[in-house]
C-alpha cells in the first residue's frame, strides 16, 4: 500500500502534542500486585490500608477525569507509605507513580522528579527485566515528551517493550501500551511510516481484548486516526475515531477530557479537508469540555484554544483568532513555560495574523522567537520548525527579499523530505513554495523541476483520497489549485521563450498536462467510476455501484454524528445519536466487506476508477481530421489556449486579460440574454444583444487560433469555472458584413430592438453557426467517454421522456421562480406553486413521434411524471436500457427552495410526500440510476449546467448523470422559455432520428438553425432570432456518438 500524508498546519501540531498524555490503565506495581514487601520494615497493617484505598481512590477519580480531586489523595498516600515503609520500598514507587501520572495532566515538570525516582526504586528493588520498571519507564517517557523532549523518550519507551516482551509476552497487553506511546513519540520525530507500523501492532494486539482493556484501545484508535490524517487517508481516518470516542463516552461519559481529545481529532480532521466550519463546533465542545474539567490555566485548554483560532482564520474571523491565539499564549506561559514547543506554534500563528494585516516587523519578530525556540528544543532538524521556516519564506517575500525567501523554503524542503519521505504533502507543500521563489528570481528551469515533483504528489495524494465523498473531495482537490496554477504560469513564460524549453516533454505537452490536472476534479472522477463499472459485469458491477452508495451514505452520517458530538450533554437527544451510531456501524461493516470482496471479483475497478489527467499526444490520438479541441484556463493576467487537432502540432497561444475583467465581459453577455417577460414572451422584454462583447470574446478566445479551424467541422470546446457560464455558440466571428451594426448600436446604447431589427439577428455570423459544438469538462473525460464502448441489447429502446408535472403555476419559463412567491424562499411544501409548463407535454411527445415510439408506452406526463415512476423504470432495468432520457422540467440548485440542500428536477409531487417520492430527483437520486446504456440525457430544464460556487466545471445535478453512466447531456444555462425550448428539442430530434449517422452534436446545431430560422416564418415567434430562444441549451460529452 501507498502512504498518503498530509501536511499539519503548526497549529494541529500543538493539540497532537498537548493530547499525547493518555495514561495507562495499568496501575503502578507495589504489593497490591503481589510483589512482597520487605520484611525488614514493621508494617503498620492499618496504615497501609488506608494508604491503599487512598492510593485506589485516587486512581478512580484520576480515571474519572477528576485529576484536582485526585492529587491530595495520591499525596497522602505517599506520606503514608513513606512513613511506615521508608523512602526505597517498591510499594513507594507505586504512590510516585500514581501521583506523577496525575500530576502529568497539569503539572508534567512536577511529575518528572517523582516519576525518576520511582523508576529509580524500582530498577533497584527488581530484577532489570521487570514489568514494574517497564511501567516506569513508559510513563516517565510521556513526561518527556509531553516537555517536547521527543529524542530523550524514545529509548526509554524502546527499553520499556523490549522488558515487557520478554518478562510477559510478544503479545501482552501492557507490551501495546508502550507500543502506543512509542508510536506516538515516532510520530513527533517525523517518521510517520514506522509510527503506523507501532500502533498497528499494538491494536492488533488490544483489539481482541477490547472487554478487558477498551480504555488502552481507544487511546491507541485516538492516535492511530491522528496518524492516517497525518499520511492523508481522510476517508480511513474517521472510522478509528469513531470507535475511540464511542468507547470513551460509554466508560468515561460524554464530559471527559479524553472525550475532548477525539472530539479535537476529528475537528482536525474536518479542518485538514476544508471543512473549516464543520471543525469548529467539535473543537469548542472540545474546550468546553476541557476548561469545565481541567480548570482555565491548562495546557490541553492552549491546545484547544489554538485549532479554534486557526479555523477563525480561515474564515476570516481575524478578531477572533486573535483573541484565541493570544488566551492561548498566556497560558503555555504559565503552564509549560515560555520555551516550550507548543509556545513556538502559538507564536507562528500570531505572526502569521501579523503578517496579514501587513505588519512585517512584527510578524518577523515573532516567527524568529518561534524558530528560536523550536530549534533549541528539538534541535535544527526537526519536521514541526519547517512551518516557521515557510511563514518566515512567505514574510521575506513580503519584504522583497527572495534571497532569503528561497532559503527559507529550501531549507523547510530538506528537513520534510529528510523526515516525512519524498511523497509526503507536505513536501509538495514545499516544493510548490521553493519553485515559486525560484520562478520570482528567473532561475526557470530549476522552478519547473520542483513544480513537476509536487505536481506529481499531489496527483497522487487526491487520487488516494478517491473514498471520500465528493463534497470532501472537491474540497481537498481545492486546496491543491494554487500550486498547480502558479505552475501554469511557469510553463507559459517557457512556451513563450522557446530557449528555456530545450528538453521533452516540451512546456506546451506540460502546460496541457497542469491544465487537466486542475479541471474539475470531481467530473473526471464520476466519468471514470461509471467507466469503470461497465467494465465489469453481473455481480461485480452492482457491488460497485452499492459501494459507492454506501460511502456516500456514511458521509451523510458521519456529517449527522459530528452535529451531535459538539453538542453539550444536556442539548443532545440520546436516542438519535444512538441510531446514528448504529447506522454508522452497519455501513462501515457493509463497506468493508463490499470493498474486499469486489477487490476479489474484479482486481482492475479501483485503478480503472482513477481518473488520469490526458496528455497532449493522449488527446489528438481520440480526434478525427475533421475535429479540433480548444481548451482554455484563465490565470490571474491571462487566459491560456491550446488548440488539439489530429495529425498537427500542438498550438499554444495566450490572450491577456485580467480575471475580472474576463468574467466582467462574461457576464455582460449574459446580462443581454436575461429577458425582462416573465411569462407571455414579447419582443419587448428582449434586451438587445452585447453584440460587441460577443466579438471581443471570440477575438480573445478563439481568434488566436481561427486560422487553424479550416476544414474543421466539429469544435470540441473545454471551458473552465470562468468561461463555463458563457454559451459559446453566440460568440460572433470576424466579418466584414456591417449590415449588424445598428443592432450593435442598440446594445451599446440600451435601446430597444424592433421586430425588424430582431429579425436580423440570425444573419450574425455565431460560432454556433459554422461549427458543431461539443462542450467536455476535460479531454480527460473525453479519452474515458471514448474509450468506452456504449453497450448495447437487442431490446434497447430509443427514448423514455418525463414532463409537464402536475403544478399551479402559470408563467412560461422553466425555472425556480414563483410566481406567488418570486424573491423569497419557499418551503417544500410550496412546490406545486411552480409554472405548469403544457410546452413540455407537446414537446415529449413530437420527440417520441421523432423517435418512432408509442408515447403511452414512452411518454410519463402528469400524474404519471412521478419519482415513483422513475425508481420503478429504473429496478426494471428500462430506464437505462433508453438509447435517449429526457426529464422536461424545472430544475432547481440548491437553496431555491427552503430545505433543498441539493440541486433537483421536478416531478409532479405527490399529495403526502415520502422518503422514496417527495416531487424532487434530487441528485441523491439520480446517482442511484443505472443508465449504462444511455447514450445521452435530455435535460430540457432550466439551469442544468452551472450555478455553484464549487471550483468544478458543471453542477451536482450533471456530474450525477455522468456517474449514473451517461455519455452525454443536454444541459441549459438559464431559465428557458417553454415554447422555444420545444420547438427546438422537436427539430433537434427530427434531425437526430432521420439518419443513424447523424450525432447529437449535430443535432442540436441543426436544432439551433431551426429556430432561428422559425422567427422568420412565424411572426408570433419573432423573438426566437434572438440568442436568449436557441442558445441556452449545450451539448456536454461525447457528442459523435
Amino acid at each position: 500500500m501507498w502512504f498518503k500524508p498530509q501536511p499539519l498546519h503548526a497549529s494541529i501540531v500543538a493539540a497532537i502534542l498537548v493530547g499525547s498524555a493518555a495514561f495507562s490503565t495499568y496501575p503502578a506495581w507495589g504489593a497490591s500486585q503481589g510483589i512482597l514487601v520487605s520484611d525488614s520494615h514493621p508494617v503498620a497493617t492499618e496504615q497501609l490500608a488506608h494508604a491503599d484505598e487512598l492510593n485506589r481512590d485516587a486512581l478512580r477519580l484520576h480515571h474519572a477525569g477528576k485529576f484536582a480531586d485526585a492529587r491530595p489523595l495520591a499525596k497522602e498516600a505517599l506520606t503514608l507509605r513513606e512513613a511506615a515503609l521508608g523512602p526505597t520500598d517498591p510499594l513507594i514507587a507505586e504512590s510516585l507513580n500514581t501521583l506523577g501520572v496525575i500530576l502529568q495532566e497539569s503539572d508534567y515538570k512536577a511529575a518528572r522528579p517523582l516519576l525518576e525516582r520511582a523508576l529509580k526504586i524500582r530498577q533497584g528493588a527488581f530484577p532489570p527485566v521487570h514489568s514494574a520498571i517497564a511501567e516506569s519507564l513508559t510513563n516517565l517517557s510521556r513526561t518527556l515528551y509531553a516537555g517536547g523532549q521527543f529524542a530523550e523518550a524514545r529509548p526509554l519507551l524502546e527499553h520499556a517493550v523490549h522488558i515487557r516482551e520478554t518478562a510477559l509476552s510478544p503479545t501482552a497487553p501492557e507490551v501495546a501500551v508502550s507500543l502506543i506511546h512509542l508510536s506516538i513519540v515516532v510520530s513527533q520525530l517525523g517518521d510517520l511510516q514506522h509510527s503506523r507500523s507501532l500502533m498497528e501492532r499494538a491494536l492488533s494486539i488490544l483489539d481482541p481484548l477490547e472487554h478487558d482493556h477498551p480504555l488502552d484501545l481507544a487511546m491507541g484508535l485516538n492516535y492511530y486516526g491522528n496518524i492516517l490524517r497525518r499520511q492523508g487517508e481522510f476517508a480511513e481516518a474517521r472510522v478509528p475515531l469513531e470507535r475511540s470516542l464511542s468507547i470513551r463516552e460509554r466508560i468515561l461519559g460524554v464530559s471527559h477530557p479524553h472525550v475532548a481529545r477525539t472530539l479535537s481529532r476529528m475537528g482536525m480532521l474536518e479542518a485538514v479537508t476544508g471543512n473549516y466550519r464543520g471543525a469548529l463546533p467539535l473543537f469548542q465542545r472540545a474546550l468546553q469540555i476541557n476548561e469545565a474539567s481541567l480548570g482555565a490555566n491548562h495546557a490541553e485548554i492552549a491546545g484547544d484554544l489554538n485549532e479554534i483560532g486557526t479555523m477563525h482564520r480561515a474564515l476570516g474571523n481575524m478578531r477572533e483568532a486573535q483573541q484565541s491565539f493570544e488566551r492561548a499564549l498566556h497560558i503555555q506561559k504559565s503552564t509549560v513555560g515560555p520555551q516550550h514547543p507548543f509556545v513556538a506554534v502559538t507564536l507562528n500563528a500570531l505572526g502569521q495574523l501579523a503578517a496579514q494585516a501587513n505588519k512585517p516587523e512584527e510578524a518577523k519578530s515573532l516567527f524568529e522567537e518561534a524558530l528560536a525556540i523550536q530549534e533549541h528544543a528539538l534541535g535544527h532538524g526537526h519536521v514541526f520548525s519547517t512551518e516557521t521556516l515557510t511563514s518566515l519564506g512567505y514574510l521575506e517575500v513580503q519584504r522583497g527579499d527572495l534571497r532569503k525567501a528561497t532559503d527559507h523554503f529550501e531549507r523547510a524542503t530538506r528537513i520534510r523530505e529528510a523526515l516525512l519521505g519524498p511523497t509526503h504533502p507536505d513536501v509538495a507543500a514545499s516544493l510548490f513554495d521553493l519553485a515559486r521563489g525560484l520562478h520570482a528570481q528567473g532561475k526557470i528551469k530549476a522552478a519547473r523541476e520542483h513544480y513537476e515533483r509536487a505536481r506529481h504528489i499531489t496527483l497522487m495524494h487526491i487520487s488516494a483520497n478517491q473514498n471520500l465523498d465528493e463534497a470532501t473531495q472537491t474540497r481537498v482537490w481545492a486546496q491543491q489549485l494554487k500550486g498547480l496554477y502558479d505552475y501554469e504560469l511557469l510553463l507559459a513564460t517557457m512556451t513563450n521563450k522557446p530557449s528555456l524549453d530545450t528538453t521533452p516533454p516540451t512546456a506546451i505537452a506540460d502546460s496541457f498536462l497542469v491544465a487537466e490536472q486542475a479541471r474539475g476534479w470531481m467530473i473526471q472522477a464520476a466519468v471514470a467510476r461509471a467507466m469503470a463499472r461497465q467494465s465489469i459485469e453481473g455481480d461485480a458491477h452492482q457491488l460497485a455501484r452499492q459501494l459507492d452508495n454506501l460511502r456516500r451514505q456514511r458521509q451523510v452520517v458521519w456529517t449527522k454524528l459530528s452535529e451531535l458530538y459538539s453538542q453539550s450533554a444536556e442539548q443532545r437527544n440520546e436516542n438519535e445519536l444512538a441510531s446514528a451510531k448504529q447506522e454508522l456501524y452497519t455501513v462501515q461493516a457493509a463497506i468493508e466487506s463490499d470493498a474486499k470482496e469486489l477487490d476479489r471479483m474484479s482486481p482492475r475497478y479501483a485503478e480503472l476508477a482513477l481518473p488520469k489527467p490526458a496528455t497532449i499526444s493522449g488527446t489528438q490520438s481520440l480526434l478525427t481530421g475533421n475535429e479540433a479541441l480548444i481548451s482554455w484556463l484563465t490565470l490571474p493576467d491571462r487566459v491560456c489556449i491550446w488548440l488539439v487537432r489530429s495529425g498537427q502540432p500542438p498550438l499554444y497561444r495566450e490572450s491577456f486579460i485580467s480575471r475580472p475583467k474576463l468574467a466582467e465581459l462574461v457576464n455582460r453577455v449574459r446580462t443581454s440574454l436575461t429577458p425582462a417577460f416573465t411569462s407571455s414572451p414579447d419582443v419587448a422584454g428582449l434586451p438587445p444583444f452585447a453584440i460587441d462583447t460577443a466579438r471581443e470574446l471570440y477575438r480573445l478566445l478563439v481568434g488566436p487560433v481561427s486560422s487553424q479551424l479550416q476544414q474543421i467541422e466539429h469544435l470540441i470546446l473545454i471551458p473552465d469555472s470562468v468561461l463555463l457560464p458563457l454559451p459559446l455558440a453566440v460568440l460572433i466571428r470576424n466579418q466584414t458584413d456591417r449590415s449588424p451594426e445598428q443592432l450593435a448600436d442598440f446594445s451599446r446604447t440600451g435601446g430597444m430592438v424592433s421586430v425588424k431589427d430582431l429579425l436580423r439577428y440570425k444573419e450574425l455570423p455565431w460560432l454556433g453557426s459554422a461549427y458543431t459544438l461539443t462542450v467536455v469538462p476535460s479531454a480527460s473525460v473525453l479519452k474515458l467517454l471514448r474509450e468506452s464502448s456504449r453497450v448495447r441489447t437487442a431490446h434497447q429502446e430509443r427514448f423514455i421522456g418525463f414532463g409537464d408535472p402536475v403544478l399551479q403555476g402559470t408563467g412560461a419559463s422553466r425555472g425556480g421562480s414563483m410566481p406567488k412567491h418570486r424573491g423569497v424562499r419557499v418551503a417544500r411544501s410550496e412546490l406545486e406553486l411552480l409554472n405548469r409548463l403544457p410546452g413540455t407535454r407537446e414537446e415529449l411527445l413530437a420527440v417520441a413521434a421523432a423517435m418512432n415510439v408509442s408515447p403511452h408506452e414512452h411518454v410519463f406526463l402528469s400524474e404519471e411524471a412521478t419519482e415513483t415512476h422513475v425508481g420503478q423504470l429504473n429496478r426494471s432495468g428500462r430506464l437505462g436500457s433508453a438509447e435517449v432520457l429526457s426529464f422536461a422540467t424545472h430544475g432547481l440548485l440548491a437553496g431555491e427552495l427552503q430545505g433543498l440542500t441539493q440541486p433537483a428536477l421536478v416531478l409532479t409531487p405527490p399529495s403526502s410526500p415520502t422518503d422514496e417520492d417527495d416531487g424532487l430527483l434530487s441528485l441523491e437520486d439520480i446517482l442511484h440510476l443505472n443508465l449504462a446504456r444511455t447514450t445521452w440525457v435530455i435535460l430540457s430544464a432550466c439551469n442544468t449546467a452551472g450555478g455553484e460556487d464549487s471550483g468544478d466545471n458543471l453542477t451536482g445535478l450533471a456530474r450525477a448523470f455522468f456517474f449514473a453512466g451517461a455519455k452525454a447531456l443536454l444541459v441549459s444555462q438559464w431559465s428557458v422559455d417553454d415554447r422555444a425550448t420545444q420547438f427546438l428539442m422537436t427539430e433537434t430530434f427530427k434531425y437526430y432520428a432521420g439518419n443513424t449517422s447523424n450525432t447529437p452534436a449535430q443535432a442540436l446545431r441543426r436544432g439551433m438553425l431551426a429556430v432561428m430560422a422559425e422567427a422568420t416564418s412565424n411572426p408570433e415567434h419573432a423573438y426566437f432570432a434572438h440568442p436568449f430562444a436557441w442558445a441556452a441549451f449545450f451539448l456536454v460529452g461525447e457528442g459523435r456518438q
